[in-house]
């Protein structure tokens, strides 16, 4: 802490630019411990809302559990002081393989395996692991947005009025009374990192996709997603307890500021 006394004055007077620069970095040091804290505060919201969206969607069909990734960033403020903030990088995602749900809707499928559904949205091609699938009034096979699913050759898989008795094989052939009305279109991907979600489950990619052949789909099952709630909740509460701390932590200098303050009042 920086106290201003007699001699500080005198020294001041004497030497004004020594002074001076002792006060800049005496009140640079004060600051120091407010932006790192800060930095700190910022990354536990950030991380808290991710948690938040992990809970939240903790009964989501296909939905993949993140993470925030956390570096240290070092800032030189002098030839021998430096300074270690703490930022969020990047959101990892995990996309292991959710239990499976049994459900008895015949439109309802589970990808067992690497892979992923395929789905034209929004004029270009989006991907999904949720297979809660339904028909549209025009008979084509679709999400719950209402968005197409697409087919092993391509386009919508459409049935015709009436069809019943609908089948799904292990290989995604889908067949009503015995007739072939289209195979699921199931892709997988080198860089599973270079998918980006977005709304309604749904992730974009400008990797190329290629056919998945280590897979099998499980008609009338829902896979549900990989949270774990308990975890979740686990690291909300250290997440909090450490936002906690670090708020003390800030009380505590704000008010050793505070006293600093004061006391060079009264002394000056």
């Amino acid at each position: 802490m920086f106290l201003w006394h007699d001699s500080c004055i005198a020294c001041y007077i004497e030497w004004p630019q020594a002074a001076m620069t002792l006060e800049v970095k005496t009140k640079r040091e004060m600051e120091n411990t407010l932006f790192i804290g800060l930095s700190r505060q910022l990354v536990a919201k950030r991380q808290m809302d991710v948690i938040a969206n992990n809970l939240a969607n903790a009964s989501s069909p296909g939905y993949k559990g993140e993470q925030m990734m956390f570096a240290e960033h070092v800032k030189a403020v002098d030839r021998s002081t430096t300074l270690s903030f703490v930022r969020d990088v990047a959101v990892a995602r995990n996309y292991g393989e959710g239990e499976f749900r049994a459900t008895k809707n015949v439109l309802d499928v589970a990808i067992k395996g690497d892979g992923w559904f395929q789905v034209e949205a929004a004029g270009s091609m989006k991907y999904t692991r949720n297979g809660h699938f339904e028909l549209d009034n025009e008979g084509k096979l679709v999400n719950t947005s209402g968005h197409p699913i697409q087919s092993f050759k391509g386009g919508p898989i459409v049935f015709s009025p009436g069809d019943k008795d609908i089948v799904i094989k292990s290989d995604g052939t889908i067949t009503a009374g015995g007739e072939e009305r289209g195979r699921l279109k199931i892709a997988v991907f080198d860089d599973m990192q270079s998918m980006k979600k977005i709304s309604g489950n749904l992730y974009k990619t400008n990797a190329e996709p290629k056919n998945a052949t280590d897979y099998s789909v499980v008609q009338g099952m829902l896979e549900k997603s990989n949270v774990q709630p308990i975890m979740e909740v686990t690291r909300m509460i250290g997440t909090l307890r450490g936002f906690q701390s670090t708020q003390k932590l800030l009380e505590q200098e704000h008010d050793r500021q505070r006293k600093a303050i004061e006391k060079l009042t009264r002394e000056t």
